[in-house]
This record gives structure tokens, C-alpha cells and sequence, in this order.
């Protein structure tokens, strides 16, 4: 796993995020990124959308 695989800390209160999976049927369906302590999170994205992609999403800053 790269530095650009790992994912930032929250950009409203600095926790930790991590990724959710939506499952049917014991099939991941969609993914999405979470803060564990305020929750804000990112829209959900299909499964093939893939973790890297999701990672990308949740890292984008304002400025960048």
C-alpha cells in the first residue's frame, strides 16, 4: 500500500475514517468513507468503483 492508499485523517475534526461496504446478498455492492468520530462521510460508490478510488475521493482537499 502506497502513501496515496492511506486515508487522511478527517478534514472536520481529524479522525480516523475508514471504509463501509454495503452488502446484498453477502456481496459487496457499494463502498464509502466514514469518519468514526463525526461521521461525515462520502457519497457511496459501486463496489468496482474500487477502494483506491474511494481512497481518492476521500483524500481530495479544497485546495488540491
Amino acid at each position: 500500500m502506497s502513501a496515496t492508499d492511506k486515508l487522511l485523517p478527517c478534514p472536520f475534526c481529524g479522525g480516523a475514517p475508514r471504509i463501509q461496504h454495503l452488502f446484498m446478498a453477502d456481496e459487496p455492492t457499494h463502498s464509502r468513507v466514514i469518519c468514526t468520530n463525526c461521521h461525515v462521510k462520502t457519497d457511496y460508490y459501486v463496489y468496482e468503483f474500487g477502494e483506491r478510488n474511494i481512497i481518492k475521493v476521500w483524500n481530495r482537499r479544497a485546495e488540491d
